[in-house]
């Protein structure tokens, strides 16, 4: 699928609307246990991107705080309305966000080309098989970046 930026974007009531302006970093689908419980679902398709590439056209998300047990933290801008989950950030790397892409008018050209956290993955959630897999946080995100860049449409 052909895809052209801007990519528009928003909340489940739309009080907040935003663009994704040009082509992210990469798309991966985390499967650890907070995006599990966070979305509610298998895993959370997330497309990463630089903060600057995103446009708010309206509304303004709020921003939370969540501190894990295990000393992470990390912020998320929501709708203050509907608490639409918009996009995350590490609060080390506040300029690097991940925008959850069910959150997008059109995700159907989101396509992730890395799982993330693949050890919490519950046994029927599908993995392509030209993902690239990590049993748990990636570090270098080199590779996943590659594997956008040359990514066919499908």
């Amino acid at each position: 699928m052909a895809v052209t930026f801007p990519q528009a974007g928003g909340c489940l009531c739309g009080d907040v609307r935003y663009a994704v302006l040009e082509d992210p970093l990469f798309a991966y689908a985390c499967h650890c246990t907070d995006c599990q419980t966070a979305s509610g679902s298998n895993f959370a398709l997330c497309l990463t991107t630089v903060f600057a590439t995103i446009e708010i056209s309206r509304g303004t998300p709020t921003r939370q705080t969540i501190s894990f047990q295990d000393g992470r933290e990390w912020n998320f801008a929501a709708c203050g309305r509907c608490s639409t989950r918009l996009w995350s950030e590490r609060k080390a790397t506040p300029q690097i966000v991940s925008i959850r892409a069910g959150t997008l008018d059109d995700a159907r050209w989101v396509y992730p080309v890395a799982h993330i956290w693949a050890d919490s993955a519950l046994a029927w959630s599908p993995i392509a098989e030209d993902a690239i897999v990590f049993a748990r946080e990636p570090g270098d995100p080199t590779d996943m970046i590659r594997a956008w860049r040359g990514r066919t449409a499908r």
